[in-house]
Parts: structure tokens; sequence; C-alpha cells
């Protein structure tokens, strides 16, 4: 056989190529873009492939079927969420045995945080929640449970230490989080001259530490 002839050597099995893992990458980031926008029913495979710049077949080799895409989507908002946010959400719960205020306040930072890091990611649940189906649940339970648990604690020792005027923590953190969500995630409902602002999350995170917590001695302003 001459060299012309020699037959290329096998790919190594069990690793992905770099084009695939590329591939990976942007295909996730367009299918959270796309189920944000469109929820799971208006969102096509070929549209999230198109969006990602890549070939549909790449799409459904590395993936499957769209439902396999969506699952993929929620292992890799739930690894995110672990790397980048668990450990402060553990430091706030710690901090709320000592300091009720300081650990709400950093919550809410906390939240503000994911809401600018990933603007997708409230329209994404926003989404799911008109459905009422399976898929609803698995987003409670791998995303917003891990999240919002540990939140009801903080709240309940803020209020306590009469940091909030909360009576039901649980709805009190769901009003919370959509009041820091709805405005970073739809800037474009704000006025001209708030959304152009440089530091548009911080003036947030400032309006809604004014509205839910009370003054330092405890009672509500005038």
């Amino acid at each position: 056989m001459t060299e012309q002839q020699k037959p290329d050597a096998p790919r190594r099995r069990g690793r992905r190529s770099s084009q695939d893992i590329s591939g990976r990458e942007a295909l996730i980031h367009a299918a959270i873009r796309a189920f944000a926008q469109r929820g799971y029913e208006g969102a096509s495979l070929r549209m999230i492939a198109r969006e990602a710049q890549v070939d549909v077949a790449l799409c459904a080799r590395l993936f499957g079927n769209k439902e396999q895409l969506w699952q993929a989507v929620i292992a890799h908002l739930a690894e995110k969420f672990e790397s980048d946010y668990a450990h402060r959400l553990a430091a706030l719960e710690s901090l709320s045995e000592q300091s009720p205020r300081q650990a709400l306040e950093g919550f809410i930072r906390l939240y503000a945080d994911i809401c600018m890091a990933t603007p997708a990611f409230t329209a994404f649940l926003l989404q799911e929640s008109n459905a009422h189906s399976l898929r609803l649940e698995i987003i409670i339970e791998k995303l917003t449970r891990p999240l919002l648990l540990p939140a009801h604690g903080i709240v309940r020792k803020a209020q306590a230490a009469g940091v909030v005027a909360a009576r039901e923590p649980e709805l009190f953190v769901r009003m919370l989080t959509s009041a820091l969500a709805l405005p970073m995630t739809t800037p474009a409902l704000l006025p001209a001259h708030t959304r152009s602002a440089s530091n548009l999350e911080q003036r947030i995170v400032d309006e809604v530490l004014s509205i839910f917590l009370l003054p330092e001695s405890g009672n509500p302003p005038v």
C-alpha cells in the first residue's frame, strides 16, 4: 500500500473533537436564547443550529433531539449556578446567623448578578411557567429550588430581626426576585435615561433595597 493509499488513523473513542466542543457550546447558548424567546414548542433544532451557525446534523449528532437539547440546557445552567454562585449563597446563609440585614442585601446583589450574567434565564423561566408541564417541574427541582430555598431561610432570619416586614417569606422571596429580574431582563421597558445608564444594575439593586428592607431603626419609612 502506497503512502497515498494509507487509510486515515481511526479517531480515538470517548474524546470529542475541538469542533464538537465549540459547536456544543454554541448550540447550548443558542438554545437558551431560543427557548427564552420562543418557548419550547416554538423553537426547533434547525432554528437553533442556524442561530449557533452550525450544521443541524451536528445538533442531532450531539444531542439527538430537541428534548435532549433542552435537558442539556438545564444541566448547563445548573452547573453554571453551582460553580459560580453556590459558594456565595452558602456564605450568605452563614452570615445570616450574625447579620441578617447584610445577608439579605448580599442575596439581592447575588440575584442581580445572576440576572445580568444570564439575561435569558428569567425569560426562559417565564416561558416554561406558562406551560405547567413536566419541564417546569424539572426547572423547579434543578434551578429554582437550590437558589430560593436558602433565600427563604435568609428572609426568615431578616424577618425575625426586624429587617423586613414580610408575612410570608416564600411569597416575599418571589416578589423580591421578580422585582430584580424584570427590569434587568426587559430594559427596553425602562425610561430611556434609566436603561442607558452605565450603572443600571446598581440603580435597580438600590431601588429594591429601599423598597423591601426596613430602615435601620426597624420602622417603615413615612
